[in-house]
Formats: structure tokens, sequence, C-alpha cells
């Protein structure tokens, strides 16, 4: 017997008896696994009734990617979005590169409860991660917010970013999935026509990030009635929804409410929220 048979042999025999975390197992010992951790997910709705129709809410473990172009809405949507998670007892963490704490708190009509590193002391995986496992095992968050994605990277060493964003995108989906979060990235758009309709392939500089997000959804302000701003589905992985667009009305402070493309009855509940 040569040595690669021999050595082949011996791998076969320990592996026949290989117990790890990542060992083969079959479809039925995993979904047992799987009904036993129900307990474990977990969804949050936006409090949006065409919004929370069309995806069915937000679920543990998801990417989503709130984009736009500077000054389209992406920071105040993502705000209301805490303050209804805040109301529905789930705890979100925040990153907030783009302003200053105090730029932030007064875009709050009355603040919420969230959290955030004191101080911005850091932007890579390793940083963040850490700061997000903090916040678990201290306030047992479930939900981060990023804004945005290209204060994660690292401009100066290299002109063409598209593969640091790959890699950086990449690694925040596996964050979500290792630490059972939501996770909201915002993002920016390549210049895009005012007349044009808002696509995936307007992400700016790379298509990982549509790619690897579970939702997508895209900000515009409408140019011809003041505090309306239009929100676009473009991608939904678990509910497959695509281009649904939902007018919101931007009413004080933070707060959004639908104002067309609503049933009736959704139209009371609203009023109630």
């Amino acid at each position: 017997m040569n040595n690669k048979t021999f050595q082949q042999i011996s791998k076969e025999e320990m592996l026949a008896k290989y117990e790890g975390k990542d060992k083969v197992v079959s479809s039925f010992e995993k979904k047992k696994e799987i009904e036993e951790q129900k307990n474990k997910f977990f969804y949050v709705h936006s409090k949006i009734p065409s919004l929370d129709k069309s995806i069915d809410g937000f679920e543990s473990g998801e990417m989503v990617i709130i984009a736009g172009a500077t000054g389209q809405g992406k920071t105040t949507f993502s705000q209301y979005l805490t303050n209804e998670f805040a109301q529905q007892h789930f705890k979100s963490l925040w990153f907030s590169y783009e302003v200053t704490p105090y730029q932030f708190f007064n875009k709050f009509q009355e603040l919420p409860l969230f959290y955030l590193p004191n101080i911005l002391a850091g932007k890579t995986l390793t940083w963040l991660e850490d700061r997000i496992i903090e916040a678990k095992v201290k306030y047992d968050i479930k939900i981060v917010f990023i804004d945005h994605l290209h204060y994660l990277l690292n401009l100066s060493y290299n002109n063409n970013i598209t593969p640091e964003i790959d890699y950086i995108v990449r690694n925040l989906k596996l964050l979500c999935l290792k630490h059972n979060l939501i996770l909201f990235l915002l993002c920016h758009l390549a210049k895009v026509r005012v007349d044009e309709e808002l696509e995936n392939s307007h992400l700016r500089n790379s298509a990982m990030i549509a790619g690897e997000a579970d939702t997508v959804l895209m900000v515009r302000r409408d140019r011809e009635r003041e505090n309306t701003t239009w929100l676009k589905v473009t991608k939904s992985r678990r509910i497959g929804v695509m281009d649904k667009k939902i007018p919101l009305l931007y009413k004080g402070g933070a707060v959004f409410e639908e104002i067309e493309d609503l049933e009736t009855d959704e139209i009371k509940s609203l009023e109630l929220l």
C-alpha cells in the first residue's frame, strides 16, 4: 500500500467518526434542530401597511439595503423604523457615521430608546462585530443600522473599491446569520436622471450590494408634491416582490404615513397608529 492510499484511508476513518459542529447531517435532523430553535427567530414590521403586506416584515438573519441619492430621506426613513421597532420592544444599535450625535438626535420628534457607540472609534468589520456582540450581551439588541456603507471603506488604499465593497457586504451578511440579527445598511446611488426609475443596478460601485441583500428599498423625494417620498421595493428574496412603489407622506420629525395605494381597512388601521 503506497503512502497516498494510506493517508486517504486514515482520513476516511477519522471523518467517519467526526462529530464537529459542521458535520454532515440529514435533512430530518436539521429540520428538528430548526424546530427546536424557533424561538430564536423573530420578525419586526415597519407599520407601513403596504410595505408590510408586500415583504411580510423583516426577519432575523436578513440584511436590508436602504438606498437613495444624498438628501432623499434614507436616514430619516431609518430613524422612523428605529422608532417603530422600539415601540415593538425591539432594540436597535446605530452606527451613524454621516452626522454628529447632536444632529442625529435632533431629527427625532421624541427620542426612542436605541444604542450607539459612545464614540465611533473604528470602522473595521472586527470593530463593528465587537460592538454588536457587546450590545447584544449588555442590552439584547436585535437590529443594527449602519449609515452608510462607504464609510466602511479604506479609500486611500485602492482606486478600485468594488472588491472591498464586495468583501464588506458579504461579511455583513454573514454577521446577520451568525448573530441572528436584522441589519439595515444605508447606501448611496450612482448618478441617476430625475426621470429615471430607480433600479438595483444604480447602487454605487458594486452589484454585490443587491446580490447579498435579502431586501432592497429605494427612497426618492417627489419633485412635485411637498413632503412626499416614494419608497420602492426593488428586491425581496423571501417573498419575491419586485418594483412595488409606495408613496409616503413626511409629517413632522421622522414620521411617515402612507397617503395612497391603501385599501379602506388599511387606511383605518393606519389612522389608529
